[in-house]
């Protein structure tokens, strides 16, 4: 199933259930992919399952109510970061339900550290580089921000679209072909931060 024709499918289905509860609609959406589909199941992360559509593009559906929101503020993220720093997302329900997103190789932990060796010369955990940026007084971030395009372009978009990187490890990107450098596959959207991280975020991060 192509990703028009299965926008198609989800359209109708959005009609035939028009009216009914959101659990309705996604219980009958999560049965159909699982049960009837022959989507390959590729991963599942905290609030989305993925699937394989082809070899451009997957399926992101929510694991739960709650999760509606994520898929739309990663759709908003997405295009506000632009191709250079995001996944393409290809279309999405607009009630947060699903996303066809462009389909990136993701990335190992040792790939990850060679590119940051190799593209910023920093020798950091790939694990915590969420940390790199988020803390703008670090000596190396502000070295950086100062000399390295790309990751001013990083600092600059995740400010302008309010993109949360706490968390934002090498799990959270992947490589496109013919890019060198690394673009979001996933975002770190935290929806139970505590307080004292909201309040640092909101100062390094928001200001």
């Amino acid at each position: 199933m192509s990703p028009k024709e299965l926008i198609q499918f989800f359209r109708k289905l959005a009609s035939n259930y028009f009216g009914e509860s959101e659990i309705v609609v996604l219980r009958a959406i999560k049965d159909w992919v699982d049960l009837t589909s022959d989507l390959q199941f590729l991963s599942s992360g905290a609030t989305r399952d993925v699937y394989d559509i082809d070899e451009h593009s997957v399926l992101k559906v929510a694991k739960q109510i709650t999760d509606l929101k994520l898929n739309n503020q990663e759709v908003i993220a997405s295009r506000c970061l632009g191709k250079t720093y995001a996944s393409e997302v290809i279309a999405a329900d607009p009630e947060g339900f699903w996303i066809i997103a462009e389909k990136l190789q993701p990335v190992a932990y040792n790939d990850f550290a060679v590119w940051m060796e190799d593209e910023l010369n920093y020798s950091g955990n790939p694990n915590t580089f969420g940390d790199l940026l988020i803390n703008q007084n670090d000596e190396v971030h502000q070295y950086l921000y100062q000399h390295n395009l790309w990751f001013k372009g990083l600092i600059d978009g995740l400010k302008r679209c309010k993109v949360d990187p706490f968390d934002m490890g090498y799990k959270n990107w992947g490589f496109r072909s013919g890019q060198k450098n690394p673009v979001l596959l996933d975002y770190a959207f935290e929806a139970h931060l505590n307080e004292s991280i909201k309040i640092r975020l909101s100062t390094l991060i928001f200001n």
